[in-house]
């Protein structure tokens, strides 16, 4: 009898739990397929419209500590390396790539900025996310035939 009260106890507790965590984004299947293009820095605007939207980046993935397409971070890929818990970053800065995911923004006001430690100052800034890990979406190299 115990056995049998032990499962259904495991079952009922299981049932009472979220199929999504808070906080985090929801299925890539949620988004449409078409997303917004966006492949200049210049277009404000565009970008401003498409914040929280499925999002396809083109353009050349920017040189800096923070890599960018179109001014909105990205990641660089990264590949396993085999027997080791490291991966490799793929250098893709100054090459033209391609990222998709939702845009996010953050705006930092000048109060909010802490001089004693390293960022970016004031502004708003614009930051690529991948639905289904939470994290900075990761930029991808464009192929020779598409190009």
């Amino acid at each position: 009898m115990r056995p049998i009260i032990a499962f259904v106890s495991c079952f009922v507790l299981a049932g009472c739990g979220s199929a999504r965590p808070p906080g985090t984004a929801p299925p890539a299947s949620a988004f449409p397929s078409v997303p917004v293009l966006i492949k200049d820095r210049a277009d404000d605007r565009r970008r401003d419209e498409a914040v929280g939207k499925w999002v396809r980046l083109e353009g050349v993935v920017t040189n800096t500590k923070q890599p960018q397409i179109a001014g909105v971070d990205v990641d660089e890929p990264t590949e396993p390396i085999p027997g080791s818990a490291f991966r490799k970053v793929i250098r893709l800065r100054d090459q033209p790539g391609w990222a998709e995911g939702v845009l996010e923004r953050t705006v930092v006001r000048p109060e909010g900025v802490d001089d004693t430690t390293a960022n970016r100052g004031a502004g708003t800034f614009y930051r690529l996310v991948d639905p289904r890990t939470g994290h900075t979406a990761e930029a991808h190299p464009v192929r020779a035939d598409r190009q």
